[in-house]
């Protein structure tokens, strides 16, 4: 049945094709910023106090560093079933409340991604979340309000579908996404309050996604250099300070090369469109490559 739905949503929303989509590619947070400055978009919510105020990381360490441990107070191994994700001191202020929570199969998770995002990463939401966010007379917009998704942080496009087959069970966090704010937006936040799920796996796992890195070079006539592979990148930037790494991710875009998960599919069209305030903010249209990653995959 789930694969009947996926073939069904493949026909009707379309194979993302590579040979006519273009992108333009991450915005900057300054641009960001200024265009919702002057735009006042309907996923902001006036008011400095956050409504969904943000998780503490110091009170809810005890239990994640509890339940992602591998070893237990004696030393022994945990059994795998019993080990949650990791998550740093950001994945926790991204929730409002937060508990563990195992979700057995047959279930369905939605990841809301753009070309440039890892379809195997931290947030995802349930079936009927996404749902809900479809039928919403502005899904792009109720996305970014009720799950607080800054502009600057994942232009969308794109989502892919996360199976959690008969028989298999998956440990997660799941909860209220808190509020967000930014110190250059003030009077304004992203509101929250709808259900989060967030898991991964380890970067060096071979179910993550394959990515490249090209250099974008700018202008009517732009198009995007040579590709770096992820390791390429690794050793290049391993040595940079701050600044220098900066400058490198700010001239380079990564674009998913392949999704390696074998619970993924993807990816799909979300039909929100692949631009930010009709296209302000960038520079120039990317043509996309022609990559496995960006090319839907039924699994």
């Amino acid at each position: 049945m789930l694969r009947l739905e996926r073939e069904v949503m493949e026909k009707q929303r379309g194979i993302v094709d590579v040979a006519n989509i273009h992108y333009r590619g991450v915005l900057p947070e300054a641009a960001a910023v200024a265009l919702m400055r002057k735009r006042k978009p309907s996923f902001l919510t006036v008011g400095d106090t956050p409504k969904f105020r943000a998780a503490d990381p110091t009170v809810h360490r005890p239990k994640v560093a509890a339940r992602s441990a591998k070893r237990d107070a004696s030393g022994a191994r945990r059994a795998h079933k019993d080990i949650f994700p990791e998550l740093s001191d950001q994945s926790i202020r991204s929730f409002h409340t937060l508990a563990a929570h195992t979700i057995r199969g047959p279930a369905r998770l939605y990841r809301i991604l753009a070309p440039s995002s890892r379809g195997m990463s931290d947030c995802w939401v349930s079936e009927k979340v996404f749902k809900e966010l479809q039928s919403a007379p502005d899904p792009k917009s109720a996305w970014r309000k009720f799950l607080a998704v800054w502009p600057d942080w994942n232009v969308d496009g794109q989502f892919v579908i996360y199976d959690v087959k008969a028989g298999e069970s998956l440990n997660v966090w799941q909860g209220i996404a808190s509020s967000q704010t930014k110190k250059s937006l003030p009077g304004f936040q992203l509101e929250g309050g709808a259900e989060q799920i967030v898991f991964n796996v380890g970067r060096k796992d071979t179910r993550n996604d394959a990515m490249l890195y090209y250099k974008v070079k700018g202008g009517p006539s732009g198009k995007l250099g040579p590709a770096m592979t992820q390791d390429e990148v690794n050793k290049l930037t391993a040595s940079m300070n701050p600044m220098q790494k900066k400058a490198f991710f700010d001239s380079h875009l990564a674009v998913r090369e392949n999704l390696n998960h074998p619970n993924i599919s993807g990816p799909f069209d979300t039909g929100w469109g692949y631009t930010e305030f009709d296209g302000a903010g960038t520079a120039s249209k990317i043509g996309l490559p022609a990559l496995p990653g960006q090319v839907t995959v039924l699994k």
